[in-house]
């Protein structure tokens, strides 16, 4: 009687299978990672984009200044009666409301975007979290209250905004801070690294632990150097892998060289020597994330991310 032979895999065979998978699984998740990591950086981009255009159209109705704090809930516009608070348009600018979470939370409140829109999908500090429970009840011009206050900006504490921008302070924010088109001001963007820059210590740093251990770092591919998306005046948006966009070239004070503007850094001082305030009073563009700014309108009290361990 013959005996029929059932057909199989041997245990050889399936060995062979399974690290052939193991190999492909090995060469592919990588690869899978990285397109991981494009597509988030990708949408961050588009974010930053979407949060510019919401200043744009504020700037539409607002003689072509982008959201400014202070000029949103002014001062009392004097004299005024007794108790009677600011009303919109008709006060001095408060410019110590100058600041990234008001920046921020004033365009929320108005619904320009929602609060999802400040929050990068590359983000790695634990600090930067979404504010779920924002006040859109607090947006009321009549009781002088124009958005959520307890909606933070500064990276170094609990903070909902993922995002840098142009200080509001000095020339800057009165010739930059505006719907001009102009493609080589930086508006919004990727956060920038700490530190100092050619002995200003105001961020910037591209060399020393200020940048090697920034956090910043590690928001954009490839982890070892900074890459970051900046918005532009015109909305056009760029990926940039250091601090110098090719565009963004400016006069230094006492030179008659061209001198690379150093986008998060306040390197320069007043345009055409104009003195008094130093970089921070002058119109060279500096982001950062900024936790106060006093009544002159020329200082901004800039904040960072605290270095890797």
């Amino acid at each position: 009687m013959s005996r029929t032979r059932q057909k199989g895999f041997t245990l050889v065979e399936l060995l062979v299978v399974i690290a052939i998978i193991a190999l492909l699984i090995g060469l592919l998740l990588p690869a899978l990672a990285k397109a991981k990591a494009n597509a988030q950086s990708l949408k961050d981009k588009t974010q930053i984009q979407q949060i510019h255009k919401g200043a744009l159209v504020h700037a539409a109705d607002n003689k072509n200044r982008l959201p400014t704090p202070g000029l949103i809930n002014t001062l009392p516009d004097l004299p005024a009666p007794p108790g009677v608070g600011s009303v919109p348009g008709m006060g001095p600018e408060d410019k110590i409301l100058n600041t990234t979470g008001n920046l921020y939370s004033a365009m929320i409140a108005q619904d320009y975007f929602k609060p999802d829109l400040c929050i990068g999908t590359t983000e790695v500090n634990p600090l930067i979290v979404k504010k779920d429970d924002y006040n859109f009840n607090a947006y009321k011009p009549a009781s002088d209250s124009y958005w959520d206050t307890t909606f933070k900006g500064t990276p170094n504490v609990t903070c909902n905004t993922s995002y840098a921008h142009l200080a509001l302070c000095g020339a800057r924010k009165k010739n930059r801070w505006t719907s001009n088109q102009d493609a080589g001001t930086a508006c919004f963007g990727t956060r920038g690294t700490g530190g100092s820059y050619l002995g200003q210590p105001w961020g910037g740093a591209e060399t020393g632990d200020e940048y090697t251990k920034s956090p910043t770092l590690r928001l954009h591919l490839p982890n070892k150097q900074w890459d970051g998306h900046v918005c532009f005046n015109d909305n056009h948006c760029d990926t940039l892998h250091n601090f110098f966009h090719p565009l963004a070239a400016y006069l230094a004070q006492n030179s008659i060289n061209m001198t690379k503007d150093n986008i998060f850094a306040a390197e320069f001082n007043d345009y055409a020597g104009v003195p008094g305030g130093g970089p921070r009073a002058s119109n060279d563009i500096w982001m950062g994330m900024f936790s106060a700014a006093d009544s002159t309108g020329n200082q901004c009290t800039p904040q960072w991310d605290p270095l890797d361990p």
